[in-house]
């Protein structure tokens, strides 16, 4: 049924028609509807727990990576990026870690020097 088959009863004045023409269609909107707010509102909690852990996670790295000197950081990259490239037992999300961990330091590194 849809909204044509509703103004086709109206037009025709076949009440039972009607009714059922309007339900259905009231019925499908409001579906409709409730299954986008059920999306969104399932988006949105997942996004906000996301986006704090996101967050505290790059608190945690800045507070530990501002402990570390120059020296300690060139020495993490340099022995990290031997070790990846020389494919020293990194597989997987070890891998994907470490290259974080190596760009992080990086990073670091660069902002210090600026800074400085």
């Amino acid at each position: 049924m849809s909204v044509r088959d509703l103004i086709d009863a109206i037009y025709v004045g076949d009440s039972e028609s009607i009714e059922t023409a309007f339900n259905h269609e009231m019925a499908e909107r409001i579906s409709a509807r409730l299954d986008a707010m059920r999306v969104e509102v399932a988006k949105n909690m997942f996004n906000e727990q996301v986006e704090e852990l996101d967050e505290l996670e790059e608190e945690l790295d800045e507070e530990q990576l501002d402990e570390l000197s120059k020296d300690t950081l060139k020495s993490y990259v340099d022995k990290a990026a031997t070790r990846l490239v020389s494919g020293d037992k990194y597989k997987g999300m070890d891998r994907y870690n470490r290259v974080d961990g190596i760009k992080k330091a990086t990073s670091k590194l660069v902002k210090q020097e600026e800074t400085e």
